[in-house]
């Protein structure tokens, strides 16, 4: 079952010590998105639908609520989420990506979601906000990225 994305960015957020702006929380929640479709055979971890933008990979109705905060880190306002069991794998993925991801840098992670063989770039049209990247698309960026071999290791990159 998927989770309200409120629920994900706000336990992205606290793995993060709420320090994340909106570009950030962006990356790490399509990242965690995609690493749970591919390790979930094609499952999605939560209601999130992702749009290409200029910007890489966004989801729209998490970009209209923090686009107040600018490059500030985001508050909590993720007033819909509903907290996590231990032990649940949408939990366990969420935890590993924010590890993984923490020590990265802004770039870094742009260049990870600006992949060019990725979903986002199959579907990206500069200057053309709001085209749909499909979980299909999502999955086969999975695969493409982690092939069996390195998907062992769990290392994003």
């Amino acid at each position: 079952m998927n989770a309200h994305v409120d629920s994900v960015c706000k336990l992205i957020c606290q793995n993060n010590l709420w320090k994340l702006n909106n570009l950030r929380l962006q990356k790490i929640l399509y990242l965690a998105e995609m690493v749970h479709i591919g390790e979930n055979h094609g499952h999605g971890l939560s209601d999130a639908r992702f749009e290409s933008w200029d910007v890489g990979p966004i989801e729209p109705s998490i970009h209209r609520k923090l686009t107040m905060f600018g490059i500030k880190p985001i508050p909590d306002v993720f007033y819909r989420a509903r907290k996590f069991k231990d032990g649940d794998p949408r939990k366990m993925t969420i935890s590993r990506v924010c590890k993984q991801t923490r020590e990265m840098s802004d770039s870094q992670l742009v260049g990870l979601t600006h992949w060019e063989s990725g979903a986002w770039a199959r579907r990206y049209v500069p200057g053309v906000n709001g085209l749909s990247i499909s979980d299909e698309d999502v999955l086969a960026e999975y695969f493409q990225r982690w092939p069996a071999d390195i998907r062992e290791k769990e290392t994003i990159s």
